[in-house]
Order: structure tokens, then C-alpha cells, then sequence
């Protein structure tokens, strides 16, 4: 039942009574219907929104902690029970730490476990550690970090690209339902012609001023037109479908434009100026094609750093003092400050010299395929500028043809009436007005589109209007 009221709603589309809306206001409605409702855009902000979710888990390595160690021996010779309690926080500069805490042990240890010994109100300590060569200035959680920081940026660029590109096809889209009422309209006069004139043909093949083919003719005619009809109007359907996915209510629910809400207007043919151009070509750097691939560039270059990170030998340092409270051995007492060293020195380095080949080929791969981008992006600017401009002069000529066959129509129907001339000539000059304003209104579109390129292209944030 549902679709059945649907498949009514889309066939009177056409035909519905409405407020009509200049097409610009229209356009103003549109890029904020994309920009709110358009669902591959509200994708792309979700995506974004992870990538930020996950900057935030890989920022969780320098969360602060709190650990606590109990050790109890249930029976044997030795009765020692150990407590300890610490907190700690990873500072991330130089792969720093800094850690403090509190133990406690009662009873007898072994030799062996001696460390775990305090005095009877407890030991304090504190410590700090950092990195001189391996890890100093990054390691595995500070480049994950990073990266993580990078894929926001890459998913916001996507996002802002994704968005002049839904913009420029939602406009294509219009134009296309604009164009196609127009040519609708075009088809529609030329049946109305070809019906009026049935009357008028029969009273004169009654008053022997035509001979009876010419009424055949006009009714092969009319069919002809009918059929064309049937045509420009699926087609305009089709675009309203095509439009509505663009075109949205407050909700978020496609909306189907009808006819009547499309207003008729003379629309200004733009012509590209060359100042329009400059700016386009000169802001090249700035493109989100471009800056995609600095980010995954910059994503690389994290990658070679951690490679060549893998060839350092490991130096680790650690500060630390604690002091002993209570009674107890005396062999306890007083501060006691010690440092600590770690040294590990890779031999083969293969796992460092692999990571630093790989990241550097990649980013050799992504260099080269920006320059070949920003080349064709160029080119595309271009060659969309020249195509503009040119369809604008092909407009110009269309439009002078379109004057002189609605002329030679005009003429051509004066004689027929006064018998100088036949149906067959008559239905040829029809038939070459209702073509030419066709294929005007079929440039006119071809020139909006490439309007829209030019400014998905030059990503300016309207298209010239």
C-alpha cells in the first residue's frame, strides 16, 4: 500500500500545484540539506569522531597508575609478609617516568629476598627514568600517538573533501532537474501545437483547402510528439528521484521537487574570468587531494623514525632514593640514593635497517604520486576553465539559432494558414525549434556541470554563478 502511494507521489510530481522557488534559493536550501542530513557526509563525521576516540586511547600510555604488590607465605621456616604501594606516571619527553611509592615487611626472609626487608613503620621512595639514545625522543607509544593525531587530520581533510565533492554532484544534480522540466516544457508546447491545429486542418480538408493526407500526417505527428512526451516526462521523474537523495526535509527525508516549485527564469550564462583562475592555480598547495597525501607522508616519516630509532642502542637511566622509618636493623637506616643503568647494543640491526628501507620507499612512492596529482589537478582546473568558457560561447551561438528557427516557424505557420505551404514543412520547422531549444537547454546543463567541476576541482566553497 505504502508503495503504491509512493509510485502516485512520484507521478504527480510533475504536475502538483506549489509555491515556486527561484532555483538559487533552492541551491541555498540544498548545500544546507548536504552539509546536515546527506548520509555518506554524516559517515564521514562519525569517522571522525573514531579517529578521535582512538587519538584519545593512544594518549592513555601516559596515564597515571596505581599498583600494589602483597607477598604472604602461608607456612614454612620464613614468616615475612611484604607489602608495597606505588604510583606512577609516563611523562612521554625523553620516554621520562616518574614514580613514587611505599613498602612495608614484617617477619623473617631468606637471604635471597633480603630487598624486601624495611624497618617497622615502612620505606618511601621516589624515583625518575629517562632514555639518552634509543627511545629518547620516540618509541613505539609516542609514534602510535602521533599517527593517531594524523589519522584525525586525514579523516577531517576526507571529510572536508567529501563535502565540496556531495555539494558539486548535489548541484549537478538540480541542474539536471531543471533542464529537464525545460526540455518537458519544450516537448509539452510542441504537442499542444500539433493538437490545437487537428480543428482547423479537418475544417479546411471539409472545404477542399487541404487534401485528407494532411490530416494522417498531423495524426502521425501527434503521436510522434506524444511519444516524446512519455520520454521528457520519465526522464524529469528521474531526476526528481535522482535529486531527492541530495534534497532533504528537516528530518533528514528525501524530499521529491515537484514541478511548480521550479521557477522559470532567464539564468545568467557565467563566464570565467581569468583573475578566478589565477586564484584556483595559486591555492594548488592548499588542495585536500594534495594534503591527504602530506599527512600520510607525515605518517611515513613516523615510520622512518621509528626505524632508525631500532638501530640505536638502548641507554636507560633511573634517580632514586628511598628512606627506611621504625625500628629495626640498623643496616636500614638513613637515605639511600642509587642510579641505575641500562645498556643494550643491537648487533645485526636488520629489523632497524628493514623498517628504515620500507619507510623510506614509501615515502619516495607518495612524493612521486603527488606530483603527478598536483600535475593533474592542474590540468583538470584548466581544462574545466577553458571548457566553461567555451560551452559559454557555444551557448551564445545556440541561442541565436534557437531566435532564427522560432522565426522561420513563425513564417512557415503564416504561410500555411494563407495554403502556401504544407503540413509536412510546417511540422519540419516545429520540429527544428523544439530541437534547437533542446540542445540549448541540453549546453546550458553541460555547462553548469562543468561550473561545478571547475569548483570541486579549485574547491571553492560556491560554485560562479
Amino acid at each position: 500500500m505504502n508503495f503504491r502511494i509512493f509510485l502516485i507521489f512520484i507521478f504527480s510530481c510533475y504536475a502538483d500545484i506549489a509555491v515556486s522557488k527561484s532555483p538559487f534559493i533552492i541551491l541555498e536550501n540544498l548545500y544546507k540539506s548536504v552539509d546536515e542530513h546527506f548520509p555518506l557526509i554524516i559517515r564521514a563525521i562519525n569517522d571522525v569522531q573514531e579517529k578521535q576516540a582512538l587519538e584519545l586511547e593512544r594518549e592513555g600510555f601516559q596515564d597515571s597508575k596505581i599498583k600494589g604488590k602483597y607477598n604472604s607465605r602461608g607456612d614454612g621456616f620464613y614468616t615475612g609478609d611484604y607489602l608495597d604501594v606505588s604510583v606512577e606516571r609516563n611523562l612521554g619527553f625523553l620516554n621520562s617516568k616518574i614514580y613514587g611509592g611505599w613498602r612495608q615487611s614484617r617477619g623473617s626472609f631468606p637471604e635471597y629476598e633480603g630487598k624486601m626487608e624495611t624497618l617497622g613503620q615502612g620505606e618511601s621512595n621516589i624515583g625518575f627514568s629517562f632514555s639518552l639514545l634509543k627511545n629518547s625522543f620516540i618509541d613505539k607509544n609516542r609514534a602510535l600517538l602521533q599517527k593517531a593525531k594524523n589519522n584525525v587530520d586525514l579523516s577531517q581533510n576526507e571529510l572536508e573533501q567529501l563535502r565540496f565533492s556531495i555539494r558539486r554532484e548535489a548541484e549537478i544534480q538540480f541542474w539536471n532537474l531543471y533542464y529537464s522540466r525545460e526540455i518537458l516544457i519544450v516537448t509539452e508546447t510542441m504537442l499542444k501545437l500539433a493538437e490545437d491545429r487537428i480543428s482547423g486542418i479537418k475544417r479546411r480538408i471539409k472545404n477542399g483547402d487541404l487534401a485528407k493526407l494532411s490530416l494522417i500526417e498531423s495524426q502521425k505527428i501527434i503521436l510522434n510528439r506524444k511519444s516524446d512526451l512519455l520520454a521528457t516526462r520519465q526522464n524529469f521523474i528521474n531526476a526528481a528521484l535522482d535529486f531527492s537523495l541530495f534534497y532533504r526535509d528537516s528530518k533528514g527525508l528525501p524530499l521529491i521537487l515537484k514541478r511548480s516549485e521550479l521557477e522559470s527564469e532567464e539564468l545568467k550564462v557565467t563566464n570565467l574570468q581569468y583573475s578566478v583562475l589565477d586564484k584556483a592555480l595559486s591555492s594548488l598547495e592548499n588542495n585536500l587531494i594534495l594534503r591527504k597525501l602530506d599527512i600520510k607522508k607525515k605518517n611515513s616519516q613516523i615510520d622512518l623514525r621509528i626505524g632508525k630509532n631500532s638501530l640505536r642502542p638502548t641507554l636507560d637511566v633511573s634517580f632514586e632514593q628511598s628512606k627506611d622509618q621504625g625500628s629495626g636493623s640498623e643496616t636500614l637506616r638513613g637515605d639511600e640514593n642509587r642510579v641505575l643503568l641500562n645498556l643494550e647494543i643491537p648487533i645485526e640491526r636488520m629489523t632497524g635497517k628493514g623498517q628504515v628501507s620500507a619507510a623510506k620507499n614509501k615515502i619516495r612512492k607518495i612524493e612521486l604520486e603527488r606530483d603527478f596529482k598536483k600535475l593533474q589537478i592542474r590540468n583538470k582546473i584548466i581544462n574545466s576553465f577553458n571548457t566553461a568558457n567555451n560551452l559559454k560561447n557555444v551557448l551564445k551561438n545556440l541561442g541565436q539559432a534557437v531566435d532564427f528557427t522560432e522565426q522561420l516557424e513563425k513564417a512557415e505557420r503564416r504561410r500555411f494558414k494563407t495554403g502556401a505551404s504544407n503540413i509536412f514543412i510546417l511540422n519540419l520547422r516545429e520540429q527544428d525549434t523544439a530541437n534547437a531549444k533542446i540542445k540549448y537547454f541540453g549546453t546550458k546543463l553541460k555547462h553548469k556541470i562543468m561550473l561545478a567541476k571547475f569548483s570541486e576541482l579549485s574547491q571553492l566553497e560556491e560554485t560562479p554563478r
